[in-house]
């Protein structure tokens, strides 16, 4: 009896392990890594290793090569997929928290709670702002267009950002898009978009933002000059408009992008600029500046 019993769990077990559709074992993820004040560019992967029960539900393992400094998330991923949505145990809540929704359609939301490097919750409100769909390898998969509004408790400042979401690959932004408020404030690594994905079942896909899923880039500073000294926005945050000020005389390029790195501004100047932004959405934007196609630095742009 208590064979048949055991035998039975087992089989349980393995059902629900095969029935996962979201990182299956062996699923890839890489995304472009950027550098505050450095042009320097280098990739973060994610691996799906196996297959685990973990705090009661039968979830896939995710290791990451290297994790984002300015996130509170850990290097070591939990995750599985119920009712066409994706779960994350999160320690600090002690709890599986929603990821994604792929039955979401145009005005759902979730919310997702976080904790800041200080211990205060902040709280992540995506909402669908449209949906899609995309066909990759011949599979036909759906696309959520979000909204990421994150509710900081900080006078004045409304934080949102935009990005899209795809079935069985997640944000492109960045696997886990998640923000707190002590990412305002921290110049660290970031994510600035994914590269390529694959897995068994879908195979290898590129989104061609790089030259390679490993492209690796050593950036060298103009007449090793400091990047605070060579590059300097304010005001940061902004409402839309603000100054650039560039320690140099060359003819320099800023570009300015979103999150999934879509350039949104350009332009070329040759001394301190004014930039007007208001006619974009509130949301965090990359600045980049740029000389003859070398990348001087880079900079977080919060606009509110």
């Amino acid at each position: 009896m208590k064979i048949l019993f055991l035998s039975t769990i087992i089989l349980q077990i393995s059902m629900r392990l095969i029935a996962q559709d979201f990182a299956p074992i062996g699923a890839e993820w890489y995304y472009t890594e950027g550098f505050s004040f450095s042009g320097d560019k280098n990739f973060l992967k994610i691996t799906s290793v196996m297959d685990t029960m973990y705090q009661g539900k039968a979830c896939h393992q995710l290791v990451k090569t290297r994790n984002l400094d300015c996130s509170t998330r850990p290097d070591i991923e939990y995750v599985f997929s119920e009712d066409s949505a994706v779960y994350f145990w999160d320690n600090d809540f002690n709890e599986f928290q929603k990821l994604y929704d792929f039955k979401a359609i145009e005005g759902n939301s979730w919310i997702i709670r976080i904790k800041d490097w200080d211990d205060e919750i902040d709280t992540i409100l995506i909402t669908v702002d449209s949906t899609d769909l995309i066909t990759i390898n011949e599979k036909q998969l759906k696309v959520l267009y979000v909204t990421y509004s994150a509710i900081y408790d900080i006078p004045g400042i409304n934080f949102y950002y935009n990005s899209k979401i795809v079935e069985k690959i997640g944000d492109f932004s960045y696997l886990f898009n998640l923000y707190p408020e002590s990412f305002l404030y921290c110049d660290m690594n970031y994510s600035e978009g994914l590269r390529c994905y694959e897995d068994s079942d879908l195979g290898f896909y590129s989104t061609g933002i790089a030259d390679s899923c490993t492209y690796t880039y050593t950036w060298t500073s103009v007449d090793e000059n400091s990047m605070e000294k060579i590059f300097e926005i304010f005001p940061n945050p902004t409402t839309g408009q603000f100054q650039i000020n560039v320690n140099s005389e060359k003819n320099i390029t800023i570009e300015i992008c979103d999150l999934i790195g879509g350039i949104i501004f350009s332009k070329d100047f040759t001394s301190n600029t004014q930039i007007d932004l208001t006619g974009l959405p509130n949301g965090l934007y990359i600045a980049t500046l740029k000389y003859q196609d070398k990348i001087l630095g880079m900079r977080k742009i919060i606009k509110n």
